[in-house]
């Protein structure tokens, strides 16, 4: 069987592909990169597709069984760059696409959402046998702005009480690896999230814990905490979202208790405790 993993350059590609090679024979892998020089040190065979170009993709997936899909990074137009992929498949023969989508595509009001809820209705209508792992935020994508929330004593947000269950990329990619190395999957939706769920109060009592300063989380409204963000720079799109996604928090659509990854994963997930650890040291 051949597996093809779009996206191989990107963090959690990597991470997988890292995985994936000791599950399966890394002859029978295929990694697709819109410049290959960058993936030429990933020890699989490399061949060249851009999302943002239709006609790469039918030639690219030929031969290839199982399509691993990473949802693109880009957002510009993610809907049009995933059915450039989606179609392209269905014309080479794939047999079966593993899709990364988000958590609650298919009800979340969030507008990160929109594109996986679409991408979903996608490989439905042109009838490819799917298993769509729906992630949920990564744990790092809260931890990026530690260095200037510790300088400054303080995490700034709309989260109010609502609790969150992230998961590690890590987490995420190895699950991945091991169901795209399995048989059964096809047709099944796994809803993934860390074990562990907490508050953005308990975010900041745990920071303040490792890095032994303390660090208070600021509740704000969400039109305020989006005008923080434009003040310190964030582009106003950008922040604005930012700024829906936390609020979206306090009615749960960054929450999911399932423990689907742990069981996936046969192990506990990683905490938040390991997690702030890893990235403070």
């Amino acid at each position: 069987m051949k597996i093809g993993i779009t996206g191989s350059t990107g963090k959690v590609a990597g991470a997988m592909l890292k995985k994936l090679k000791t599950l399966v024979d890394p002859s029978d892998i295929v990694a697709f990169a819109r410049n290959p020089a960058k993936a030429a040190d990933l020890g699989v065979e490399v061949r060249q597709a851009d999302y943002y170009n239709p006609e790469d993709w039918e030639p690219a997936l030929r031969g290839i069984d199982r399509l691993v899909m990473i949802s693109a990074s880009e957002f510009n137009d993610r809907e049009g760059q995933h059915a450039n992929a989606l179609r392209g498949a269905k014309a080479a023969g794939v047999q079966h696409v593993l899709y990364t989508s988000f958590l609650h595509a298919q009800t979340s009001p969030l507008p990160i959402t929109a594109a996986h809820k679409f991408t979903e209705n996608l490989l439905v209508e042109l009838d490819i046998p799917s298993t769509i792992m729906r992630d949920p935020y990564y744990t790092q994508n809260w931890t990026g702005q530690l260095p200037i929330q510790i300088e400054r004593g303080s995490i700034l947000g709309c989260y109010h009480d609502g609790k969150v269950t992230p998961a590690s990329r890590a987490d995420l990619a190895e699950s991945l690896a091991i169901v795209t190395a399995g048989q059964g999957h096809e047709g099944k939706i796994y809803s993934l999230s860390g074990d562990e769920a907490f508050t953005f109060a308990e975010f900041a009592a745990e920071l303040s814990r490792q890095c032994g300063k303390k660090v208070d989380y600021i509740d704000m409204s969400e039109a305020d905490y989006a005008a923080a963000m434009i003040k310190a720079g964030v582009p106003e799109i950008p922040a604005k979202i930012q700024a829906i996604v936390a609020e979206g928090a306090s009615n749960g659509w960054l929450f999911d208790d399932s423990t689907t990854l742990s069981g996936v994963l046969g192990r506990p997930t990683k905490t938040l405790s390991q997690v702030l650890a890893e990235e403070l040291n």
